[in-house]
């Protein structure tokens, strides 16, 4: 059985909850109720499906109700159980596959190597923050995000016996950037950086195009001092000091800067609108990805708590443009406090401008604070649920008075 990695980075409220959700999903269950004293139920979530990516088949967003009997995790299913025994199967024969080419080899780096080679080969990028962060995005459909990508490379990593586990953070090339997920592997006894999205754009599969052999292996096992060129993390990682591989496969130690797209493709708000957000109700914010993606070294991209991160100066996103006309700007807890109702009952929706350029993990941190304290100042029970598209924020209070 694989290192639940994540679930040692949590306290231990958010040990039992992840224990809880960890048993419902391994059921099929996508309700469960979970203990007291959890602040951070959005990270003991991330920390489940991080650990396990054979829970491919939940969504990214976890929702929580609060009711007198306390919290409700509820999970949304994006492949029903008979699609998920079909996927199962897909799985295995990847899983299957990926063994058979590693017949006879023992050395970790090589295996990591052959993994990455079924995902080059098998693999194209695609933008799609529902379908497509997920380990049967890639194993089963070929179609992946950073995250779907990396989680399958977990999967197959862990069916060979190499230490694997995903990352968030954030990546930038050609002065663009934006989240993202990837590996660290054990090899040898050391830890390394494994970024198959990011071979991926340096064997020219960006913007969906299939990778061209042959294949270079760029970011195969990447030392922190390499990568940080271009990846940024902000929780405690394991050190990844050993820099003997950075210049193999043939590459200088400049940073690679591919003439095509990367293939993460980071959203650019100036040139496409953003996607607005799929309502969530949850205690943790979550990239849209990512499942994952966000993190660094150097280190912002503000993540979930609980996981052993050390201090770091947080991140701030570009000024934003003002409150669209006839729109509610506010810019603190106190001003969205005052935005509900004086006595609650029944339901309530709001949007608001947030005239902040704290990031949008921030900004959704601050304002499930202001949504929990007010809450617990009324002595109500019921559900939230929170939506944004850039700065312009929609809130919808259920109660249970």
């Amino acid at each position: 059985m694989a290192e639940e990695y994540w679930r040692g980075r949590l306290g231990a409220a958010e040990q039992q909850a992840y224990d809880e959700m960890k048993a419902a999903l391994q059921c099929g269950q996508t309700d469960v109720p979970l203990p007291g004293g959890v602040r951070d139920f959005m990270g003991c979530f991330e920390a489940v499906t991080f650990d396990h990516p054979e829970f491919y088949w939940v969504g990214s967003q976890c929702g929580v109700s609060r009711g007198r009997g306390g919290m409700v995790a509820q999970f949304q299913r994006i492949y029903s159980a008979f699609e998920t025994n079909k996927l199962d199967i897909k799985i295995d024969v990847a899983r299957d596959t990926v063994k058979s080419r590693a017949q006879g080899i023992s050395d970790e780096r090589e295996l990591c190597r052959v993994v990455a080679g079924y995902l080059l080969e098998n693999v194209t990028y695609q933008i799609d923050v529902r379908m497509n962060q997920n380990a049967a995005a890639a194993l089963c459909f070929y179609k992946a995000q950073c995250t779907g990508i990396s989680l399958a490379a977990k999967l197959l990593l862990d069916s060979l016996g190499v230490w694997c586990i995903a990352v968030n953070g954030e990546v930038s090339s050609g002065g663009r950037g934006g989240p993202h997920c990837w590996n660290i592997v054990r090899i040898g006894g050391n830890y390394y950086h494994f970024d198959v999205t990011s071979m991926l754009g340096a064997n020219g599969g960006a913007g969906g195009a299939p990778a061209k052999k042959p294949y270079t292996y760029l970011y195969l096992s990447y030392s922190d001092a390499k990568i940080s060129s271009t990846h940024r993390w902000n929780k405690q990682l394991p050190p990844c000091t050993d820099t003997r591989y950075d210049e193999a496969d043939g590459f200088s130690s400049a940073p690679a800067q591919p003439a095509q797209q990367p293939a993460y493709q980071p959203q650019q708000p100036a040139q496409q609108p953003q996607q607005p957000a799929q309502p969530q109700s949850r205690f943790g914010f979550r990239w849209p990805f990512s499942r994952m993606g966000g993190a660094k070294q150097q280190q912002q991209q503000p993540q979930q708590q609980n996981y052993g991160r050390p201090q770091q100066q947080q991140q701030t996103a570009p000024a934003r443009q003002g409150a669209p006309a006839g729109m509610k700007s506010v810019s603190s807890q106190y001003e969205i406090k005052q935005l509900f109702p004086a006595q609650p009952s029944g339901s309530f929706k709001t949007t608001f401008y947030y005239a902040t350029e704290a990031t949008s993990e921030k900004q959704a941190k601050l304002v499930e604070e202001a949504i929990r304290s007010y809450y617990t100042a009324h002595n109500v029970g019921g559900t939230f649920h929170y939506s944004y598209t850039g700065n312009v924020w929609t809130i919808e209070l259920q109660f249970e008075v």
